[in-house]
């Protein structure tokens, strides 16, 4: 076993950096605390952006969908037009 012969002002030293850890580690916790609200907001927020991006697709489908009903609208016009032009003839 060692048993070390300590100064003064190495003992003044010591407890310096001592307290300089003890108050890291306060200042820690407290950073902590502070962000445990914001990493609930960034959850909500995840959780949103999940459902904006769910319904950009489903905005998207419906586009989609649109579109391939009025080209095929327009084909049937045409096609309606041909025969109503075959029949005026």
């Amino acid at each position: 076993m060692f048993v070390f012969v300590v100064g003064d002002l190495e003992f003044f030293i010591i407890l310096l950096l001592l307290q300089g850890i003890a108050r890291t580690t306060k200042q820690r916790r407290q950073l902590i605390k502070r962000m445990e609200p914001l990493t609930k907001e960034n959850e909500k927020l995840k959780e949103a952006l999940k459902l904006i991006e769910k319904n950009v697709q489903r905005a998207q489908r419906e586009r989609d969908l649109a579109e391939s009903n009025m080209q095929d609208l327009e084909y049937q016009k045409g096609a309606l037009s041909k025969q109503l032009a075959t029949m005026s003839e």
